[in-house]
């Protein structure tokens, strides 16, 4: 039973071979409310010494989640045809940074823009 509910969870520990680091850090995360302890361009403390470059950033891990999950949920796309699904099939790069010029901070992208 642990073992199949362990394959559920290993696409959302990708984003890191520091897997001990990740977990903890979701935890943190987690715990209180509303993504208190996020830093967007950093992380936490990892065995009493500060967040480095070779860490992911809080940024990376909320994305990578948010995507693994959309990734099990939504439909694959029938129309493209590959010999495997590729990770993170749900998002999409911009292809132009746009200036805003409303308050709008909506975009729509064409259905021919090229998954990451």
């Amino acid at each position: 039973e642990h073992i199949a509910n362990i394959a559920l969870l290993l696409p959302y520990l990708e984003v890191s071979v520091n897997q001990e680091y990740l977990v903890n850090r979701i935890g943190e995360l987690a715990s209180g409310s509303c993504l208190g302890s996020f830093r967007w361009e950093s992380g936490g403390k990892y065995k009493n010494s500060q967040w480095n470059k070779e860490l992911p950033t809080d940024s990376q891990i909320v994305m990578h989640c948010i995507a693994t999950y959309l990734d099990s949920h939504l439909p694959r796309n029938l129309c493209i045809l590959r010999v495997a699904p590729s990770p993170h099939s749900t998002l999409y790069k911009h292809p132009v940074k746009r200036t805003l010029r409303r308050r709008s901070m909506l975009s729509s992208h064409p259905p021919s823009t090229a998954p990451l």
